[in-house]
């Protein structure tokens, strides 16, 4: 069946990763060490304990609302976030290829892990991607869910109304983006940019560019079963 929409992880495939590991990292020990007047080392070492404690398989780990008020920050959340956002870097494959990928498919989508807060920031820095990219799929704002699940990606694949075939899914986890949602006859693929970090398989790329190469052999594929 012929691609008719691109979902599209966020962290690690749009944009780096680094703009919100410097918001959790950096930022919220420094509102901590402002709010309690305590030095910003021992600030960092209470915050990096507490974040331990939850640890990123309870949805608390993704919150900011959370961590906010446990550290009782919320004061400076408004200004750690506009920081954050002038740190977003946009990979440059992602800024070429997404204009050229609207054009080939039906839709763009975004399904990520990723907290609402930090989507909105991406397209408040960058607005012009509002154009390709149709809808957000966050499984820790929309669905309490700390991962990608199965009923994540079943969840998609019913809002949209289309067959699960229907979608190429890209991501940088080998479990959360590829295993599960081939599971459900999601088409998938892991982007691995990472010189240290070597992946082999025909369902790894290098770079989002290849994505428009890959999207007409699996059409071709479909025409000719």
């Amino acid at each position: 069946m012929k691609i008719s929409v691109i979902s599209l992880d966020f962290a690690g495939v749009i944009v780096s990763k680094s703009f919100i590991d410097y918001f959790w990292l950096e930022l919220v020990p420094y509102a901590y060490s402002l709010r309690h007047s305590i030095p910003l080392s021992k600030a960092k070492s209470t915050v990096y304990e507490e974040y331990e404690k939850v640890g990123s398989n309870r949805i608390e780990w993704y919150l900011v609302d959370y961590w906010a008020k446990k550290f009782r920050i919320e004061e400076y959340i408004p200004k750690l976030l506009d920081i954050a956002r002038s740190k977003i870097v946009v990979y440059n494959d992602a800024r070429e290829v997404i204009p050229k990928l609207a054009s080939k498919v039906s839709n763009i989508i975004i399904a990520t892990n990723t907290s609402i807060e930090f989507i909105n920031l991406f397209f408040d820095a960058y607005p012009e991607f509002k154009r390709y990219i149709k809808k957000v799929y966050s499984c820790v704002s929309h669905y309490n869910m700390p991962h990608k699940t199965r009923e994540f990606y079943e969840s998609i694949v019913e809002d949209l109304h289309i067959k699960p075939e229907e979608i190429l899914h890209v991501g940088d986890d080998p479990i959360y983006d590829y295993e599960i949602p081939k599971s459900i006859g999601i088409n998938a693929i892991i982007v691995c940019r990472s010189r240290g970090k070597v992946l082999h398989g025909r369902n790894v790329i290098s770079s989002l560019k290849e994505l428009l190469g890959i999207i007409e052999e699996l059409n071709i594929e479909t025409r000719l079963n």
